[in-house]
């Protein structure tokens, strides 16, 4: 468990979930990279509002750092990530009675964006079936992919 005497700030938060947080989680090496990366910019956002103490954060502060990164252009997908850092990392400092209560708990992510597929035409298909046709079983295993 973290030690709640030493932690007052975000930063010192940062730093307790990046020395015991996301290893007690076993998190690859590079989730920690982009979690650690995301929540140094959430940080850096709210410091410039002047929000530097855990106790000062709301989910007011969240949503609005969530909507400038909307604003700025930032795919669905990369902000869906992101609110999940937040949610995992103010998550754990509730569960390490860091904080009383989740600012992050009711953030909505947005939702993921399905593409459509593209599929090959006529002429990419036959090119694909010709460039293979010297094997037979290139061949075959190329037809059964094209058709599946």
């Amino acid at each position: 468990m973290a030690d709640r005497s030493s932690v007052e700030t975000l930063a010192q938060a940062l730093g307790q979930f990046e020395t015991i947080g996301m290893p007690a989680r076993n998190l690859a090496f590079r989730t920690r990279r982009e979690y650690a990366r995301d929540l140094r910019n959430v940080l850096g956002y709210l410091e410039h509002r002047g929000i530097t103490r855990l106790d000062e954060v709301r989910s007011r502060e969240l949503e609005a750092y969530l909507a400038e990164l909307d604003q700025r252009g930032l795919q669905g997908s990369t902000r869906n990530r992101k609110v999940h850092t937040l949610k995992t990392f103010f998550k754990w400092l509730v569960h390490q009675e860091l904080l009383v209560t989740n600012p992050a708990a009711q953030l909505v992510a947005p939702r993921a964006v399905k593409k459509e597929p593209r599929y090959l035409s006529e002429d990419e298909y036959r090119r694909l079936l010709r460039a293979c046709s010297h094997h037979a079983r290139d061949a075959a295993i190329m037809e059964v992919f094209l058709q599946t």
